[in-house]
């Protein structure tokens, strides 16, 4: 009867024993399946995100910025045009304000549409807008609006803005694009130093 226990209780150790290791075989198991789907599912995310994103820039607008009625000063040297127009300035001879005209062209991939824009300066944030809401492909606008500056107190008095397009692809992808704008304010006008225009910037949600 004993040697009977003896067998029964080895062999239940040894059954226990192995329905520990199966338990261990399937939990291994079962992560080793959990990880191999986590994998699946980040490549199609990820094979998703470059559609996506190989979609989006096949549409991108992107926004050429120049300057229009701006007559080039032989005295200057410079291909830079200036910009001959009275300013009128403040009451404290902070801030210069003037006539400025700018052509914007779509030379991008797609349409551009809920086109506007925004100028800065020091302290100043203005809400311009532009004659198209909207641009094509090959499309340009000229658009004439009033900018102002801040006068800094040292002379030469230079002033750095800049304008800020905002615009949406017709996919619904919202972009800002700056174009970065030096002057230097004289006594009767202002003179165009040196601009630059941005790529534009995918502003994402």
């Amino acid at each position: 009867m004993v040697i009977i226990t003896a067998v029964y209780v080895v062999a239940t150790i040894q059954i226990c024993r192995a329905n520990i290791k199966s338990a261990k075989a399937s939990n291994a198991q079962v992560a080793a399946a959990k990880e191999q789907t986590d994998a699946v599912k980040a490549q199609l995310d990820e094979s998703k995100r470059e559609y996506e994103e190989t979609k989006r820039l096949e549409h991108r607008p992107y926004m050429q910025v120049s300057f229009g009625k701006w007559k080039t000063s032989d005295e200057r040297g410079s291909y830079l045009p200036n910009m001959m127009l009275d300013i009128n300035r403040s009451d404290d001879n902070r801030f210069a304000s003037a006539g400025m005209s700018i052509d914007v062209t779509n030379i991008g991939h797609g349409l551009a549409v809920n086109i506007k824009c925004k100028w800065i300066s020091a302290g100043i944030e203005q809400e311009q807008h532009l004659s198209a809401s909207l641009l094509k492909r090959g499309e340009c606008c000229n658009s004439t609006f009033i900018i102002s500056a801040a006068i800094p107190e040292k002379e030469p008095q230079y002033a750095d803005t800049s304008l800020i397009i905002c615009f949406d692809d017709f996919l619904g992808n919202h972009y800002e694009q700056t174009v970065d704008i030096s002057f230097q304010i004289h006594p009767h006008h202002i003179s165009l130093v040196q601009y630059s225009t941005k790529p534009p910037k995918y502003i994402e949600g």
